[in-house]
């Protein structure tokens, strides 16, 4: 269950043990900051998840040593509308 839409996997669903989930994004060179991919992504991830009928835990966490997730992708909503952005 991974993200493999992009070059690099941004976002990674896996099952660990007992209905345990790990959902990762994992996009540390921009400090794991949500792009609408990456919100999108998790989207769908969450969607699957419903259907899990073991589904007990998620765990949610971000690649890299300094930040789980900065926020949203400032980069990214530069080409954005303002309403888009909203």
């Amino acid at each position: 269950m991974s993200d493999n839409n992009s070059k690099n996997m941004t976002v990674e669903l896996s099952s660990l043990e007992n209905g345990i989930y790990l959902l990762k994004i994992n996009r540390p060179e921009v400090l794991n900051a949500l792009s609408q991919s990456v919100i999108s992504t998790i989207d769908t991830h969450l969607e699957t998840l419903k259907a899990a009928s073991d589904l007990r835990a998620l765990i949610v966490t971000g690649e890299g040593p300094k930040s789980f997730v900065a926020g949203a992708d400032i980069a990214a909503m530069k080409s954005m509308t303002s309403e888009e952005a909203a």
